[in-house]
């Protein structure tokens, strides 16, 4: 029996190499799912956790169109379309279209309350905090505060 040839060895060694990376980029994505915090400051809101984590100026938030919601009673807010992210079943998190044809950065638990914040920069904000009156509570404060 004669050895395998180099060039065997090689596709073996790159196709090993994007199966193991292909597990790493799916083992962070489903620990970060489970990971993502929400920061409040004077500054603004900041999604930590993720690959679409990021910090939004408070002058960005519309607070006064800010409300908790809950996806069964503003079905025009529900994800329609994935357009940038990550959809596992009862998560979503990234960039999504909504029903209402509105574009949306989603860090939420599907079917649960969430907290749904307009922006100034053509987005809105739909997120599944522990506690979503708690969130909107701080943040309206920090906004009063901050005029």
């Amino acid at each position: 029996m004669q050895p395998a040839p180099w060039s065997s060895l090689w596709i073996l060694v790159v196709v090993l190499m994007v199966v193991v990376g292909i597990a790493l980029v799916i083992g962070y994505n489903i620990y970060a799912v489970r990971h993502v915090r929400l920061e409040v400051s004077p500054e603004g809101l900041r999604i930590k956790g993720g690959l679409y984590g990021r910090s939004i100026a408070l002058s960005s938030l519309v607070m006064t169109e800010a409300k908790v919601i809950t996806l069964a009673q503003e079905p025009r807010l529900c994800p329609k379309i994935r357009t940038n992210g990550i959809g596992l079943h009862g998560y979503g998190q990234g960039w999504f279209t909504l029903q209402d044809d509105s574009k949306a950065l989603l860090f939420m638990a599907m079917n649960e309350r969430a907290l749904y914040i307009p922006t100034t920069e053509g987005y809105v904000l739909l997120l599944t905090p522990g506690y979503p009156e708690g969130v909107l509570h701080t943040l309206n404060e920090i906004k009063k505060s901050n005029k």
